[in-house]
């Protein structure tokens, strides 16, 4: 089953439905300004820019976009106006990706309406840029290169949305024959060309630049074209996902961009007559992420996981007209009032059912370990090595409050364009996890050892023996209803370490002297930034007290940490006898979070086995991460 709605069964949809005449107002509203300003011209020069560094040099927040203001543009935090003139390129960037997605929307209200204009400008836009393709020159930044964007995987980004918007002319009866083929010929197969020979690996950018590769020989009769894409996707298919559905690159959000790309091809494939990759591929990928979800509704940040990770809602949408059965899925992600975009118009069912979201207690989601108990969630990460968007915060935890408060969460990242993204954020010491010798862990592969859900309380037990030279490295957390106890422990077995046990909470991190103020994101810091180049030390501060110190300086073009002191423990923490900053061969911390402060007594704790009492339990933790409960 596809559902892929046009013409008078979209207007006899928006007639019957109150949702998807609420979706198709939206839609008019936003293509009024589009067609007042009719097509605007994307020029050669300059060459796009790249949109992660269209960010302020005062304060490091994103500029605010506006399609009359190509060459001044003003902050959308501090409200600094910048005319440099490679902001013009990043505008430009944001220009194409939203003219070709305003002609899709312009299309559709083109077939409610059966409205010629709307059909005429969808059908200019895609003329005007076919038009101009010829004379753009290739540049680009990082993933590959483009001639209309600034690199390879915009390029393919934006040729998925216009072979859509190409097949959908057609099938609506506003792109004649003749006019099809030019712009075939013109845009789509010397993009085939520009991609192609950049296409080959298994990553979510290679994801993308194979669905564009496949959409377009559709569009051009490139079989060739069409059987590398699929070679492509299928590789990706094979050694990308992981057993329980996560993409390798485990960052939800990364996970979704890439399931993203495969429906895009999904769609180009049923559109053009064949079979595509099997509808539970895409499904079992989406459903992934579900058994993850945070109190405050969000998904954990992980990786390279920006601010906040969303569900995308708009992605269920489409998956429901990909997949059988998918329809329950979406009613578990959607909010009533989230029906409004052009995917659910197309492909999202009439009537989503109604269900009973229930978490499971315990969820391991190829590394990643969800636990909910009572009015806490705890998520330790035990993932494999995922590559240039991972983070080296092996068994990391984060802990979470149901009332959706974020008591010790990942820290995300800045943005691409921040030098911070590789100066703090991408360093062990902006996560809940173990240092060692004041070095970033290396990227490697951890693993749950055992998972167990009791009436009493829920346990998982991780390890990874690769963060660090010649050192084991093991972590169990137990959830109660009201309490968490974090068992870390490490053992060098080549010569004294200095080991350190991170624990962020809600806190200030700023210049030592207290002048200046970052963002983490996340949202549980406040929302001032400071953009540091250059050589940078900086201090997180808890308003309950603690302190943790961090540094990095500039040596080549490359930044590296240069200090880490702490530790830093939440107020509400009880510690045991065992300090949690020490130098040797062995280092343990048990540490205990919660609604209400409740102590653990340790009777006794070696490296794989530890007895301890915490809330009228008595418990007993063994060398392969089995539970006792002592009476």
């Amino acid at each position: 089953m596809t559902r892929i709605i046009f013409g008078a069964d979209l207007a006899n949809r928006v007639a019957r439905l109150d949702w998807a005449k609420v979706a198709a107002d939206r839609l008019r509203i936003k293509c009024q300004a589009h067609l007042a300003h009719g097509v605007v011209e994307s020029l050669a020069e300059p060459p796009t820019g790249w949109a992660h560094r269209y960010i302020c040099e005062l304060c490091s927040s994103k500029y605010a976009w506006d399609l009359d203001s190509p060459h001044r543009h003003t902050c959308s935090s501090c409200g600094a106006v910048s005319e440099a003139p490679e902001l013009h390129g990043m505008w430009k960037y944001y220009l194409n990706l939203n003219q070709i997605s305003w002609a899709r929307d312009a299309l559709a209200i083109a077939e409610i309406d059966t409205d010629v204009a709307h059909a005429d400008y969808a059908r200019a836009v895609l003329e005007a840029y076919a038009a101009s393709y010829g004379t753009m020159r290739e540049h680009g930044v990082n993933a590959g290169t483009g001639r209309l964007q600034p690199q390879a995987l915009c390029e393919a980004v934006w040729m998925l949305d216009a072979a859509a918007l190409w097949r959908e002319l057609q099938r609506a009866g506003y792109l004649q024959a003749s006019q099809a083929a030019s712009i075939a010929e013109r845009l789509f197969a010397p993009a085939i060309t520009l991609l192609k020979r950049q296409t080959s690996a298994v990553h979510n950018i290679h994801c993308w630049q194979a669905a564009a590769i496949t959409a377009l020989g559709h569009a051009c009769g490139d079989a060739a074209a069409v059987a590398f894409g699929r070679r492509i996707i299928g590789m990706n298919l094979r050694e990308g996902v992981r057993p329980a559905g996560l993409w390798y690159e485990v960052a939800p959000v990364y996970h979704h961009y890439t399931v993203e790309a495969l429906a895009q091809y999904q769609l180009a494939e049923i559109e053009s007559g064949a079979e595509g990759i099997a509808a539970t591929d895409i499904a079992t990928m989406l459903r992934a992420t579900l058994d993850l979800v945070l109190p405050n509704g969000q998904l954990p940040v992980i990786n390279d996981g920006w601010e906040r990770a969303a569900i995308p809602v708009n992605l269920f949408e489409w998956a429901c007209g990909l997949c059988d059965d998918f329809d329950k899925d979406l009613a578990r992600v959607l909010d009533a009032e989230d029906r409004c975009g052009r995917m659910a118009l197309r492909h999202g069912p009439d009537v989503v059912p109604e269900v009973q979201v229930q978490l499971p207690e315990l969820a391991v989601v190829d590394g990643l370990c969800a636990m909910r108990r009572g009015g806490m969630m705890a998520l330790v990460k035990a993932s494999c090595d995922a590559g240039g968007h991972d983070h080296p915060e092996r068994l990391s935890l984060n802990l979470y409050l149901a009332d959706s408060e974020l008591r010790m969460a990942d820290p995300g990242n800045p943005g691409y364009g921040s030098p911070l993204h590789q100066g703090f954020f991408k360093r062990t010491v902006a996560h809940n996890t173990l240092l060692v010798d004041g070095d970033n862990q290396r990227l490697c592969d951890a693993y749950v050892q055992r998972s167990v859900v009791l009436p009493e309380l829920c346990i998982v037990t991780t390890r990874c023996n690769g963060a660090y030279p010649d050192l084991q490295y093991a972590r169990t957390v137990l959830l109660g209803d009201d309490w968490c106890v974090d068992w870390l422990r490490a053992r060098s077995s080549d010569g004294e370490r200095t080991f350190r046990a991170l624990y962020h909470a809600n806190g200030d991190l700023g210049d030592p002297e207290g002048q200046s103020e970052i963002l983490v994101p996340n949202g549980y810091l406040k929302k001032q930034r400071t953009l540091a180049r250059g050589d940078w030390s900086g201090v997180w501060r808890h308003p309950d007290g603690g302190e943790l110190h961090a540094s990095f300086q500039v040596e080549g073009g490359k930044e590296r940490v240069g200090a880490a002191q702490g530790p830093f423990l939440p107020a509400n923490t009880h510690r045991d006898a065992v300090i949690c900053a020490a130098e040797g061969r062995e280092f343990q911390v048990v540490a205990s979070f919660g609604l209400k402060t409740l102590p653990v007594v340790c009777e006794q704790k070696t490296f794989d086995e530890m007895v301890f009492s915490i809330g009228g339990l008595r418990l007993r933790v063994g060398p392969s991460g089995d539970l006792t409960l002592l009476r």
